[in-house]
């Protein structure tokens, strides 16, 4: 029983060792990949890309306004939020620079921001290209 073992073992062995070869020299682009939507600050210049841009700047407001109807009813449409109690009463800004996809909904007054620079700049961008560019 043991000749048996043995043998197999000297027949899986080049086997094994091929496989390894073939998937180490086959994986040299595996964790490669292009990313169609992702644009570098050099890349704004590209009337080409003004599309990704437009619809960016939409995807910000619509970021920024669903965290004011998140923040709102919950007394947060002052951007403000107050600390101590009675009649000690401190207003500090809420300083958020988190993302629509997290829990940080204290403050839309940021994203707003974000989303008013945005639109701006692309307005800026696509009022410098012609017709023909775009």
């Amino acid at each position: 029983m043991n000749h048996i073992s043995q043998s197999g073992k000297w027949r899986v062995a080049p086997a094994m060792t091929l496989a390894l070869a073939v998937l180490l020299t086959g994986c040299e682009d595996l964790l490669q990949v292009e990313l169609p939507s992702t644009i570098t600050t050099d890349a704004l210049d590209n009337p080409d890309i003004a599309e990704v841009v437009v619809n960016s700047a939409i995807t910000a407001v619509e970021c920024a306004y669903s965290r004011f109807i998140v923040g709102n009813p919950t007394g947060m449409e002052d951007a403000m939020v107050d600390h101590g109690g009675g009649a000690a009463i401190e207003y500090q800004d809420v300083i958020s620079t988190s993302g629509c996809g997290s829990g940080n909904n204290y403050s839309w007054f940021n994203p707003f921001q974000e989303a008013r620079y945005t639109a701006e700049d692309l307005y800026a961008r696509l009022d410098g290209w012609t017709e023909e560019e775009l």
